[in-house]
């Protein structure tokens, strides 16, 4: 099985409410990544960590949070995109995706060949 980091925008800035905006993003972003286990790929799948929050004692940062989310990418097979806004985070992560040579796709088509033309790597 593939491993595939999957970003994306999770909180908004847009002038849709925050809140809405950001449910959004999880929403779909959960929505992409369950398409990619049925796809047979293992994504790695960041709009889950809103779960970590439901814990009333969990004291994580938001710090501790990019820390893993980085250190998943960086045992990842391919990054797939699934949205192109201007996002710190986004970029941050592609931009380490890019330092590492790892290949980023932009479509499910995309990525779907490139699954095919990597199938016994």
């Amino acid at each position: 099985m593939k491993r595939v980091f999957v970003g994306g925008l999770y909180s908004t800035t847009s002038e849709k409410n925050n809140l809405m905006g950001c449910l959004d993003n999880i929403k779909w972003g959960i929505t992409v990544c369950a398409k990619l286990v049925s796809m047979g790929f293992a994504p790695f799948c960041p709009w889950l960590d809103f779960l970590y929050f439901l814990i009333g004692d969990s004291h994580i940062t938001e710090n501790e949070i990019r820390e893993y989310t980085m250190s998943f990418l960086e045992t990842c097979d391919v990054m797939y995109v699934i949205s192109n806004a201007d996002n710190s985070g986004v970029n941050a992560e592609i931009k380490r995706a890019r330092e590492l040579s790892i290949p980023i796709m932009y479509s499910m088509r995309e990525l779907d060949r490139w699954r095919y033309d990597n199938e016994n790597r």
